[in-house]
Protein backbone atom coordinates (compact mmCIF):
# COMPACT_ATOMS: atom_id res chain seq x y z
CA UNK A 1 0.00 0.00 0.00
CA UNK A 2 1.29 3.22 -0.48
CA UNK A 3 -0.31 6.63 1.03
CA UNK A 4 -2.05 9.67 -0.78
CA UNK A 5 -0.32 11.76 -3.37
CA UNK A 6 -1.78 14.92 -4.34
CA UNK A 7 -3.38 14.43 -8.05
CA UNK A 8 -5.05 16.46 -10.86
CA UNK A 9 -8.27 14.37 -9.75
CA UNK A 10 -7.62 14.77 -5.97
CA UNK A 11 -5.84 12.70 -3.41
CA UNK A 12 -4.79 9.48 -4.79
CA UNK A 13 -3.41 5.97 -2.48
CA UNK A 14 -2.78 2.43 -4.22
CA UNK A 15 -3.88 -0.78 -2.41
CA UNK A 16 -4.32 -4.17 -3.30
CA UNK A 17 -7.81 -5.75 -2.93
CA UNK A 18 -7.06 -7.62 -0.06
CA UNK A 19 -6.20 -4.39 1.73
CA UNK A 20 -9.37 -2.90 0.36
CA UNK A 21 -11.11 -5.76 1.55
CA UNK A 22 -9.88 -5.30 4.98
CA UNK A 23 -10.59 -2.29 4.89
CA UNK A 24 -14.08 -1.76 3.68
CA UNK A 25 -14.64 -4.81 6.53
CA UNK A 26 -13.45 -2.94 9.08
CA UNK A 27 -15.27 0.57 8.42
CA UNK A 28 -18.50 -1.57 7.70
CA UNK A 29 -18.25 -3.21 11.42
CA UNK A 30 -17.43 1.01 12.62
CA UNK A 31 -20.44 2.13 11.07
CA UNK A 32 -22.51 -0.40 12.57
CA UNK A 33 -21.20 0.42 15.52
CA UNK A 34 -21.92 3.98 15.47
CA UNK A 35 -25.69 3.26 14.10
CA UNK A 36 -26.44 1.37 17.40
CA UNK A 37 -26.30 4.86 18.93
CA UNK A 38 -27.66 6.81 16.02
CA UNK A 39 -30.80 6.53 17.23
CA UNK A 40 -33.90 5.67 15.31
CA UNK A 41 -37.24 8.06 16.06
CA UNK A 42 -40.26 5.89 17.88
CA UNK A 43 -42.45 3.95 15.41
CA UNK A 44 -45.23 4.05 18.02
CA UNK A 45 -48.57 6.20 16.36
CA UNK A 46 -48.73 9.70 19.16
CA UNK A 47 -44.67 9.92 18.19
CA UNK A 48 -45.22 9.92 14.72
CA UNK A 49 -47.94 12.10 15.00
CA UNK A 50 -45.81 14.62 17.24
CA UNK A 51 -43.34 14.57 15.05
CA UNK A 52 -45.53 16.00 12.22
CA UNK A 53 -46.89 18.55 14.70
CA UNK A 54 -43.31 19.78 15.36
CA UNK A 55 -42.62 19.51 11.66
CA UNK A 56 -45.46 21.81 10.69
CA UNK A 57 -45.19 24.19 13.53
CA UNK A 58 -41.04 24.48 11.71
CA UNK A 59 -40.19 22.88 15.69
CA UNK A 60 -36.72 20.65 15.76
CA UNK A 61 -38.01 17.12 17.45
CA UNK A 62 -35.28 15.16 19.77
CA UNK A 63 -35.62 12.60 22.50
CA UNK A 64 -36.86 14.07 26.05
CA UNK A 65 -34.78 11.38 27.72
CA UNK A 66 -30.94 11.97 28.80
CA UNK A 67 -28.46 9.62 26.86
CA UNK A 68 -26.32 7.93 29.09
CA UNK A 69 -22.31 7.49 28.74
CA UNK A 70 -21.75 4.22 26.23
CA UNK A 71 -21.40 1.25 28.03
CA UNK A 72 -18.60 0.79 24.56
CA UNK A 73 -15.02 1.94 25.43
CA UNK A 74 -14.57 2.58 21.51
CA UNK A 75 -18.18 4.20 21.62
CA UNK A 76 -16.33 7.00 24.66
CA UNK A 77 -14.00 7.50 22.36
CA UNK A 78 -16.18 8.35 19.27
CA UNK A 79 -19.11 10.83 21.73
CA UNK A 80 -16.54 11.34 24.98
CA UNK A 81 -17.90 13.18 27.82
CA UNK A 82 -19.10 17.32 27.07
CA UNK A 83 -18.41 17.57 30.38
CA UNK A 84 -15.85 15.97 32.53
CA UNK A 85 -16.86 14.80 35.75
CA UNK A 86 -20.58 15.55 35.75
CA UNK A 87 -22.45 12.33 34.23
CA UNK A 88 -25.55 15.09 33.91
CA UNK A 89 -24.73 17.60 32.31
CA UNK A 90 -23.00 14.96 29.41
CA UNK A 91 -25.72 13.24 29.30
CA UNK A 92 -28.13 15.94 28.76
CA UNK A 93 -25.73 17.06 26.11
CA UNK A 94 -25.95 13.64 24.71
CA UNK A 95 -29.69 14.34 24.68
CA UNK A 96 -29.51 17.27 22.13
CA UNK A 97 -26.20 16.33 20.52
CA UNK A 98 -25.52 12.80 19.92
CA UNK A 99 -27.93 11.88 17.09
CA UNK A 100 -26.91 14.80 14.49
CA UNK A 101 -23.36 13.47 15.47
CA UNK A 102 -24.01 10.23 14.93
CA UNK A 103 -25.91 11.04 12.16
CA UNK A 104 -22.98 12.78 10.20
CA UNK A 105 -20.47 10.10 11.37
CA UNK A 106 -22.79 7.43 9.53
CA UNK A 107 -22.73 9.42 6.46
CA UNK A 108 -18.73 10.13 6.41
CA UNK A 109 -18.18 6.18 7.37
CA UNK A 110 -21.09 4.97 4.35
CA UNK A 111 -18.81 7.25 2.36
CA UNK A 112 -15.84 5.85 3.07
CA UNK A 113 -16.90 2.43 2.97
CA UNK A 114 -18.04 3.00 -0.66
CA UNK A 115 -14.46 3.88 -1.35
CA UNK A 116 -12.84 1.02 -0.25
CA UNK A 117 -15.09 -1.21 -1.60
CA UNK A 118 -13.82 0.33 -5.25
CA UNK A 119 -11.78 -3.06 -6.73
CA UNK A 120 -9.72 -0.53 -8.26
CA UNK A 121 -6.05 -0.33 -7.53
CA UNK A 122 -6.09 3.60 -7.04
CA UNK A 123 -8.39 4.92 -4.54
CA UNK A 124 -9.09 8.64 -5.42
CA UNK A 125 -10.58 10.92 -3.22
CA UNK A 126 -12.28 14.00 -3.78
CA UNK A 127 -10.62 17.83 -2.94
CA UNK A 128 -14.37 18.52 -1.70
CA UNK A 129 -14.69 15.52 0.29
CA UNK A 130 -11.30 15.04 1.61
CA UNK A 131 -12.53 16.83 5.19
CA UNK A 132 -15.02 14.18 5.41
CA UNK A 133 -12.90 11.11 4.37
CA UNK A 134 -10.24 12.47 6.92
CA UNK A 135 -12.33 12.46 9.75
CA UNK A 136 -14.04 8.80 9.09
CA UNK A 137 -10.57 7.47 8.77
CA UNK A 138 -9.98 9.16 12.24
CA UNK A 139 -13.04 7.33 13.77
CA UNK A 140 -11.98 3.81 12.26
CA UNK A 141 -8.45 4.09 13.33
CA UNK A 142 -9.87 5.12 16.95
CA UNK A 143 -11.93 2.34 16.97
CA UNK A 144 -9.69 0.14 15.87
CA UNK A 145 -7.32 1.58 18.68
CA UNK A 146 -9.62 1.28 21.32
CA UNK A 147 -9.93 -2.70 20.04
CA UNK A 148 -5.97 -2.87 20.46
CA UNK A 149 -5.90 -1.40 23.90
CA UNK A 150 -4.25 1.57 22.29
CA UNK A 151 -4.22 4.78 25.01
CA UNK A 152 -1.05 6.17 24.67
CA UNK A 153 1.41 7.42 22.43
CA UNK A 154 3.92 4.55 23.97
CA UNK A 155 0.60 1.72 23.00
CA UNK A 156 0.42 3.11 19.68
CA UNK A 157 3.88 2.92 19.06
CA UNK A 158 4.31 -0.77 20.42
CA UNK A 159 2.10 -1.58 18.13
CA UNK A 160 3.68 -0.27 15.13
CA UNK A 161 7.13 -1.59 16.41
CA UNK A 162 5.64 -5.00 16.43
CA UNK A 163 4.05 -4.78 12.46
CA UNK A 164 7.15 -2.95 11.58
CA UNK A 165 9.38 -5.90 12.80
CA UNK A 166 6.85 -8.63 11.56
CA UNK A 167 7.40 -6.63 7.95
CA UNK A 168 11.39 -6.56 8.39
CA UNK A 169 11.22 -10.40 9.35
CA UNK A 170 12.77 -10.03 12.74
CA UNK A 171 9.40 -11.10 14.65
CA UNK A 172 6.55 -13.27 14.02
CA UNK A 173 3.56 -11.68 12.21
CA UNK A 174 1.84 -8.99 13.93
CA UNK A 175 -2.17 -9.47 14.47
CA UNK A 176 -4.07 -8.30 11.26
CA UNK A 177 -5.71 -5.67 13.87
CA UNK A 178 -2.15 -4.06 14.62
CA UNK A 179 -1.47 -4.02 11.08
CA UNK A 180 -4.87 -2.17 10.30
CA UNK A 181 -3.94 0.17 12.94
CA UNK A 182 -0.56 1.04 10.96
CA UNK A 183 -1.68 1.11 7.54
CA UNK A 184 -4.94 3.34 8.78
CA UNK A 185 -2.17 5.98 10.51
CA UNK A 186 -0.59 5.95 6.71
CA UNK A 187 -3.56 6.93 4.80
CA UNK A 188 -4.49 9.33 7.59
CA UNK A 189 -1.34 11.06 8.57
CA UNK A 190 -0.60 11.11 4.30
CA UNK A 191 -3.87 12.50 3.24
CA UNK A 192 -3.88 15.38 5.99
CA UNK A 193 -0.37 16.35 4.57
CA UNK A 194 -1.11 16.83 1.32
CA UNK A 195 -4.61 18.86 2.01
CA UNK A 196 -2.38 21.08 4.08
CA UNK A 197 -0.06 21.22 1.54
CA UNK A 198 -2.75 21.99 -0.77
CA UNK A 199 -3.86 25.09 1.57
CA UNK A 200 -0.62 26.02 1.63
CA UNK A 201 -0.15 25.94 -1.91
CA UNK A 202 -2.90 28.49 -2.36
CA UNK A 203 -1.71 31.18 -0.09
Amino acid sequence: MRGFERADEGYTAHMDGAERGVFASVTREVLALVRSVEGAPSAEPEAIVERAQDAAAGLPSFSVEAVPTPDDSALRRLFPAAVRDDDDASAEFRRFAQPELASAKVARLERLAELFADDAPTLVVDRAEAREVAAALTDVRLVVADRLGVVTDADAERVAASVYDAWDGDAEEAPILATVHVLLTVLQDTLVEEMLADLRGRR
